[in-house]
């Protein structure tokens, strides 16, 4: 399911298109009920960037917050639901599925995903936070997200993630992408020097390190 944004008059809504399954039967559309969340971002005035302190460690300055959800929206099997919802403001990103509560995967709008792509650390429920790293996940194990976003995921967020189940599977697709040589010489040396200097547990970055030696 993917969300699809239009703006009338100020105003905005969100059609939600359902595509066709990869497994079973597809060319089936399912019924399913979901949850929808709109994101927004929260800035502190005057602060342009986030700050590093003396001993060299970034402190998170923005947060990013549901600011609106629709709860128990019906997507029947037509492909399309119009008009599901509608907002004031320009969505910063819309989150489909919202506490997981359908049978389905999901995709961003380009607003949403180039959003997420930079901002993902800012993301403070961690339900949220680690769904959105899995959809990322999902779709270049599909081929459905490009490997420039791709590499901007991991360089702009992954150092910042603090749940040891989200880093192992970001790790495992990581490790994938730079074994199928799919990363320039220079991205991925930047990428495990970033590896390196994050608060890893003994065993994550010993089979992370591990991953990439058999590379």
């Amino acid at each position: 399911m993917t969300p699809v944004v239009n703006q009338v008059d100020g105003k905005y809504s969100i059609d939600i298109i359902q595509g066709k399954s990869q497994v079973g039967d597809k060319d089936e559309l399912r019924e399913q009920m979901i949850d929808v969340a709109v994101l927004k971002i929260e800035k502190i005035a005057g602060v342009t960037a986030d700050e590093i302190d003396e001993d060299g460690d970034i402190e998170l300055k923005n947060k990013v917050l549901v600011g609106q959800t629709l709860e128990n929206c019906l997507i029947d099997d037509s492909g399309i639901k119009k008009d599901a919802m509608t907002c004031d403001d320009k969505p910063w990103a819309i989150l489909l599925n919202y506490r997981n509560k359908g049978y389905a995967r999901i995709r961003f709008d380009a607003v949403s995903q180039e959003n997420l792509v930079r901002d993902l650390r800012y993301v403070v429920n961690i339900a949220d936070r680690t769904y959105i790293w899995r959809t990322f996940v999902d779709m270049v194990a599909n081929n459905e997200l490009n490997l420039a976003d791709w590499y901007k995921v991991i360089i702009n967020n992954l150092r910042f993630e603090l749940e040891e189940q989200t880093i192992a599977i970001v790790f495992a697709q990581l490790l994938k992408t730079i074994k199928n040589g799919l990363f320039t010489e220079e991205q991925t040396t930047i990428i495990f020097n970033m590896v390196s200097k994050m608060e890893l547990s003994v065993d994550e970055y010993s089979q992370f390190s591990k991953g990439a030696l058999i590379s």
